[in-house]
């Protein structure tokens, strides 16, 4: 049987690889890679590669969803269990983020206010990472990005006052998968 090689590689790493090479950031100098879903998953780039270990301003590993936020850590936060549990407390009703598109749609100012809350705290979450890499570019991604319209904003100013070119990417599973093509190549 011939010899086979497997190789593991961090979801948001793939999909760093995959923006890079496929996507927005492919002329990205430095780049912080953020998917907001289940968990805050981050990578980051340098020169169309991920950040070697050690490269200053980058965690062990690309991770900061363990970093301290608030009475906790990012992902408590940034993720969909983050999110439901805003609004929760604000709603009376833990919701994800298409139900709270839905009752925005509907016309409901609460539902507005918690996803404003919500981005917000993704602004407060990713300054320090943002702080301390200095990126030029800032990808989004995760499901959650569909609504980035109602919630992007805080960030949105913060991207402008760094000079931070901020991309939303619409398949992050498709970059995802171009990412693994790229780390099984190599």
């Amino acid at each position: 049987m011939p010899e086979q090689k497997i190789q593991f590689i961090n979801d948001a790493a793939a999909f760093a690889l995959g923006e890079m090479t496929f996507g927005q950031a492919t002329q990205a100098g430095r780049a912080l890679f953020v998917a907001v879903g289940t968990g805050c998953g981050s990578a980051f780039g340098v020169n169309g590669f991920l950040a070697e270990e050690g490269t200053p301003g980058v965690p062990p590993n690309g991770y900061f969803y363990n970093a301290p936020f608030r009475d906790s850590c990012v992902d408590d936060y940034i993720s969909r269990r983050g999110l439901e549990k805003l609004s929760g407390e604000m709603l009376g009703v833990p919701l994800d983020g298409r139900a709270l598109a839905e009752r925005i749609a509907a016309g409901d100012e609460r539902a507005k206010a918690c996803f404003r809350c919500f981005g917000e705290q993704l602004c407060d979450a990713l300054q320090p990472q943002i702080e301390a890499f200095c990126p030029d570019t800032l990808c989004m991604g995760g499901q959650i990005m569909a609504s980035a319209a109602l919630f992007l904003h805080p960030l949105e100013k913060l991207c402008t006052n760094k000079k931070i070119t901020l991309y939303i990417t619409q398949d992050t599973s498709l970059r995802t998968m171009q990412g693994l093509t790229r780390a099984a190549s190599r």
